[in-house]
């Protein structure tokens, strides 16, 4: 066997494996058996094709190698134009130099992948971009990332190998004790809130999940019938801070599985991990007698909202109803007045607690005008109506913790940066995965997500007290550009609103930056 090099008109030199052969009439034939593609490196035997991308052929011609993942290949098409030389900068340097003062680039750079440039110029692009990764070469093309990384490679083949790297279990579970090591470094430390005469909440986290409804072809993908809303989707499961909202844990069941059923595992791996909990806030689809035995067991004490249909939710409100709006009950939350009354109770056999007879009176008018809309559409009669006016606006929380009855709404609805981390990831972190197909690819794509989702909380944190979100903030960075010369990068001039931001967050601007730094 051998290998044949054939010149193309263009310049370009392509190789396929021949072997020779005597046909009947002994005469000596040539056949191709492997097809390799572009020359890349006649010496070394490296090519590259479509169907392979780059790798490198075996000393016997029989066997194709991946290359190494931090081998930079240099291809110029024919009538290619030149590299462009302005380039978008800010949004990059800008992420770049909070990456390094937060932990968060030696954090991506341990990683289990060969090339680290790929890996950080992977997570600038969730980052900073809401597109599909079959865009991140031609982002990067762009983008000053590509000076700040040049040995990455963001083609489509390398990112899929990238994620299905980073996406086994002990990539996993290496990521987040190195990510629970940087957490308490970042901001300030976590500080304690009183919520009674004793107890505080400065170790409290929030667990709730969240729908990625996709159509991809592999077991985690599900029917899944949420509060009603059926879909085929894979069910993802948050656990943050509860005083700061950062993002401490992620995890992900099949979407046929209820949320009531992920609560034990999820506190038993948190635990592994020593997570402290506790206490934890929850979401009230995992309200259920098994959960908060566990939790009762566990010494892990609970916040979170009865449900409207168990027994416990309706006998309370028959026997407290009447009393619930006396004075010595009424509360301010925010701009809204609540009655509230708090009731010490045996919540399940064996575990005492209390639970919070609320009636918000907002909430109550705005309900009523809506039955009296469907009472005319459903006929209803006066009897229905009156009955069904009286407990709208009703609601009950639920503690194992005796909680100041001025301070327990404040502390539950602490639950909404849970949904604020499902907005940024949503919204910015790209959740949904668009084009993987095994489920290693997509657990590396969920890393990301993280990383990038508890990237943008920290970003957020900080735009906020300058009136930012963060759309506005890296749109307004990305269009600094800078000047790319043989040698030398320099950013163009800042405006105001960008000093500002560099500013805030103590971030340096150089006049020029060398190459290679």
């Amino acid at each position: 066997m051998y290998i044949d090099y054939v010149p193309s008109a263009g310049g370009i030199t392509y190789a396929k494996v021949m072997e020779s052969f005597r046909d009947r009439q002994s005469r000596v034939r040539k056949r191709a058996i492997l097809y390799l593609g572009r020359v890349i490196d006649a010496e070394k035997r490296i090519f590259r094709n479509k169907t392979d991308g780059v790798f490198h052929l075996s000393e016997d011609l029989k066997t194709k190698i991946p290359t190494a993942a931090d081998l930079v290949v240099d291809i110029k098409r024919k009538n290619s134009k030149d590299p462009e030389r302005l380039l978008d900068f800010g949004d990059s340097f800008f992420l770049n130099a909070f990456l390094e003062q937060y932990g968060f680039l030696e954090l991506a750079k341990s990683l289990p992948y060969g090339n680290s440039d790929s890996i950080c110029a992977l997570l600038h692009f969730y980052v900073l971009t809401k597109k599909a990764n079959s865009h991140a070469r031609l982002w990067m093309q762009g983008n000053y990332c590509s000076i700040l990384y040049p040995k990455a490679n963001l083609t489509s083949q390398r990112i899929s190998d990238i994620l299905e790297a980073v996406g086994t279990e002990s990539s996993y579970q290496n990521f987040f004790r190195n990510y629970l090591d940087v957490v308490p470094q970042r901001g300030t430390e976590r500080k304690a809130a009183t919520i009674d005469e004793s107890l505080s909440y400065s170790d409290g986290i929030l667990i709730d999940s969240t729908g990625l409804p996709n159509s991809i072809r592999f077991p985690i993908t599900a029917v899944s019938n949420h509060n009603g809303a059926i879909s085929e989707e894979v069910r993802l499961i948050y656990v943050t801070q509860q005083s700061s909202g950062r993002p401490l844990y992620m995890r992900y069941v099949p979407g046929n599985v209820i949320d009531a059923s992920t609560l034990v595992a999820t506190m038993a791996e948190l635990k592994a991990l020593h997570i402290k909990t506790r206490f934890v806030i929850l979401d009230a689809g995992y309200v259920t007698e098994n959960n908060l035995k566990t939790l009762a067991q566990s010494k892990v004490s609970f916040l979170s909202r009865l449900p409207e249909n168990r027994k416990l939710f309706k006998n309370t409100v028959s026997q407290n109803r009447a009393l619930l709006e006396q004075e010595s009950n009424l509360c301010r939350y925010n701009q809204r007045l609540v009655y509230i009354k708090r009731i010490k109770t045996e919540i399940i056999p064996e575990v005492d607690g209390y639970l919070y007879l609320g009636l918000d009176i907002a909430e109550r008018y705005a309900q009523i005008r809506r039955l009296g809309k469907i009472a005319n559409e459903d006929n209803l009669s006066m009897t229905q109506i009156n009955e069904r006016m009286k407990n709208q606006g009703i609601f009950c929380l639920v503690s194992s913790r005796k909680i100041a009855v001025d301070k327990v709404l404040p502390l539950y609805y602490t639950r909404q940066a849970i949904e604020q981390i499902f907005d940024i990831g949503k919204g910015f972190a790209s959740f949904v995965p668009l084009h993987v197909q095994k489920e290693t690819t997509f657990r590396g794509h969920l890393l990301f997500t993280f990383l990038a989702a508890a990237i943008l909380k920290e970003i957020q944190c900080k735009a906020n007290e300058m009136n930012l979100d963060i759309d506005s903030l890296f749109e307004c960075l990305h269009n600094q550009k800078c000047k790319v010369f043989p040698s030398v990068t320099i950013p163009q001039e800042k405006n105001k609103e960008q000093n500002q931001i560099y500013d805030k967050f103590n971030i340096k601007v150089p006049t020029t930056i060398s190459k290679g730094l």
